[in-house]
C-alpha cells in the first residue's frame, strides 16, 4: 500500500495533459469567435480605417493611415491612450464586417501566447526552473488565465473592449518577458535585439489603458532593480527602454483629450491619495470573485511542479510574508487609475485586467513561498507530486463543476462549447445578419426588432428606442442613415 501511495506523476506526463487540454479549449473558444458581432465603439474607432480605404484605395497602408488619424483625433479630443486607440482603430471590422471574427481570434491567441512566454521567462530566467518544469508551468498558467477570464464577452468576444484591456495586458506581458531577457541574455546580438524589442513594446504599453501603463512601468523598475543587484552594470542597458517608456507615457498623460474626458466625470473622480487608499479595499473585495475553488485547486496542483522546478534554484527566498504583501500592493494598482479618473472600478473589461494581474501575483507569490519552504524542508522532502494529490484535485473540480451551473460557466471553454452546441450563438449571429440586411434595405430612418437571443459570452448590449443614444448613433453613422431605433413590433 505504501508503495502505491508513494508513486509520483512525471512532469512530462503532466505537460502532455496540459497541452492537450489547452489545445482543445482553444478550439472551442475560437469556434465561438466565429459568431461574434461588432458593437458600440467598434463602429466608432474603425470608421476611419474604412473611410480612408474607400477614399484612397483598399489596402493595409490606407487602413494604417485611417487608424493613425483616429489615434490623433482621440488624443486631441478624448484621451491619450494612443497605442490602444490605434490598435482599436486598425480593426478587422475596418476591412469588412465579415472579418470581425479575426479580432476575437487575435485576443484569445494573444493572451495564450503572451502568458506562456512570460510564465516560461519568469520561471526559467528568474527562478531557475529546469526546461521541463518551466514548460509545464507555462502551459498551466495559460490554462489559468484563458479558462477563467472574468468577463469573456468583454475580454475575448468584443474586439474594442477586449483589445483595450486584455489585448494591451498581453502586450505588457510580452514587454516584461523581453525586459527580463535583456539581463539574462549573454550574447551581444541577443541583448541588442532584446533592447530594441523592449523599447518598441515600451511605446505600446505606455500608450495603453492607464492600468496597464502604470503596471508596466512598475514592473520595469523592478526588473532594473533585480538587474542592478544581480548583474550590476547590466542595469544601464535599460536606459533606452526606461527613457522611452517615460517619454511615451508623458505623451499619453498630457493629451489634450484627457481634459475633455475628465470633464465627464466631474464630481465623481478621486484625488490621487483617495484613489490609492480606496484601491486596497476594492482589490480585497474582488479576490474571491477572481479566484474561487478552481484557483485554490490549481495552486495545490501546480505546487509539485514548482517544487521540482526550484530544485536547482540559486535564489534566496527571504521574508515571504513581505513578498506577498508587496504583491498585493501591486495587484491593488489595478484599480487606482480607474478610481482616480472615474471614481469607480467596476467596469467588466477593466476587471479582466485586474484578474490577470491577481492570477500572476498569486502564482509568483506561491513560487516564492515554496522556494522559502524548500530551503527549510529540502533535506526531508524530496518530492510532493504524488498521484493521489492530482486525483484529489480532479475530484474536487468535477464535483464543484457538476454541483453549480454558475461555476460551470466560469470555465470559458465550457461556456463557448455550450453556446455553440445549443445553437444560441448561431441564432444570435443570424439575428445580427438579418438586422444588417434590414438596415441596408430600409430608407434613411430605420426600425429594427430586438435580438431575442443573448448568449452571455457574446452579448454586450442592445440598441435603444432613442435614436440619440450613443450606440444607436454609432451604428447610424456607420451605415449612413439618419436614425436607427429598436421597436417591439415586427418590421416589414
Amino acid at each position: 500500500m505504501k508503495k502505491l501511495t508513494d508513486k509520483t506523476v512525471s512532469i512530462r506526463i503532466i505537460t502532455y495533459i496540459l497541452l492537450a487540454a489547452l489545445l482543445i479549449s482553444l478550439v472551442l473558444m475560437l469556434r465561438l469567435g466565429l459568431y461574434t458581432n461588432p458593437w458600440g465603439d467598434d463602429y466608432e474607432y474603425a470608421k476611419y480605417t474604412r473611410s480612408f480605404q474607400e477614399a484612397y484605395g483598399r489596402g493595409i497602408y490606407n487602413a494604417l493611415r485611417g487608424a493613425y488619424y483616429q489615434a490623433m483625433q482621440s488624443w486631441y479630443c478624448w484621451q491619450g491612450t494612443y497605442s490602444s486607440i490605434f490598435l482599436m482603430a486598425f480593426a478587422p471590422l475596418g476591412f469588412g464586417e465579415q472579418y470581425y471574427f479575426i479580432g476575437p481570434f487575435m485576443l484569445i491567441i494573444g493572451l495564450t501566447c503572451s502568458t506562456i512566454v512570460l510564465a516560461k521567462t519568469v520561471s526559467g530566467r528568474i527562478f531557475g526552473f529546469d526546461k521541463d518544469s518551466s514548460t509545464c508551468f507555462s502551459l498551466a498558467m495559460a490554462i489559468l488565465t484563458v479558462w477563467r477570464l472574468y468577463a469573456p464577452n468583454e475580454g475575448f468576444y468584443w474586439y474594442n473592449g477586449g483589445l483595450h484591456y486584455v489585448g494591451m495586458h498581453s502586450f505588457m506581458m510580452l514587454f516584461v518577458a523581453t525586459a527580463i531577457c535583456i539581463m539574462s541574455n549573454r550574447k551581444t546580438v541577443t541583448i541588442v535585439l532584446s533592447i530594441i524589442a523592449a523599447t518598441l513594446l515600451a511605446i505600446v504599453c505606455s500608450g495603453a489603458n492607464y492600468v496597464t501603463a502604470l503596471q508596466g512601468l512598475l514592473v520595469l523598475l523592478l526588473v532594473i532593480i533585480i538587474a542592478a543587484v544581480k548583474y550590476q552594470k547590466k542595469a544601464f542597458l535599460y536606459t533606452p527602454v526606461l527613457v522611452m517608456y517615460i517619454v511615451a507615457l508623458r505623451m499619453s498623460i498630457i493629451a489634450q483629450g484627457n481634459v475633455a474626458r475628465a470633464s465627464k466625470f466631474i464630481g465623481q473622480s478621486m484625488s490621487p491619495v483617495q484613489a490609492i487608499l480606496h484601491s486596497f479595499p476594492e482589490a480585497a473585495k474582488h479576490v474571491w470573485e477572481f479566484t474561487g475553488v478552481f484557483t485554490i485547486v490549481f495552486m495545490i496542483a501546480i505546487a509539485p511542479v514548482i517544487w521540482k522546478g526550484l530544485k536547482g534554484a540559486s535564489c534566496k527566498f527571504r521574508l515571504p510574508g513581505v513578498f506577498v504583501i508587496l504583491g498585493f500592493c501591486f495587484y491593488a494598482t489595478s484599480y487606482t487609475a480607474s478610481l482616480y479618473a472615474m471614481g469607480r472600478a467596476d467596469i467588466a473589461r477593466m476587471l479582466n485586467a485586474a484578474q490577470l494581474t491577481l492570477q500572476f501575483v498569486l502564482i509568483i507569490s506561491e513560487i516564492y513561498f515554496i522556494g522559502w519552504l524548500r530551503g527549510k524542508l529540502s533535506k526531508v522532502v524530496t518530492d510532493i507530486g504524488y498521484w493521489w494529490v492530482y486525483a484529489a484535485c480532479v475530484i474536487v473540480l468535477v464535483v464543484s463543476f457538476a454541483a453549480s451551473k454558475e461555476e460551470r460557466f466560469r470555465y470559458v471553454p465550457y461556456g463557448a462549447y455550450y453556446y455553440v452546441h445549443t445553437g444560441e450563438a448561431a441564432a444570435y449571429h443570424d439575428g445580427y445578419l438579418r438586422r444588417v440586411e434590414s438596415i441596408k434595405e430600409q430608407g434613411p430612418d430605420v426600425r429594427v426588432v430586438p435580438n431575442i437571443f443573448r448568449p452571455a459570452y457574446l452579448f454586450t448590449g442592445e440598441l435603444s428606442e432613442d435614436p440619440m443614444e450613443q450606440d444607436n448613433r454609432l451604428m447610424t453613422e456607420w451605415y449612413g442613415k439618419n436614425s436607427i431605433v429598436i421597436v417591439d413590433e415586427k418590421v416589414d
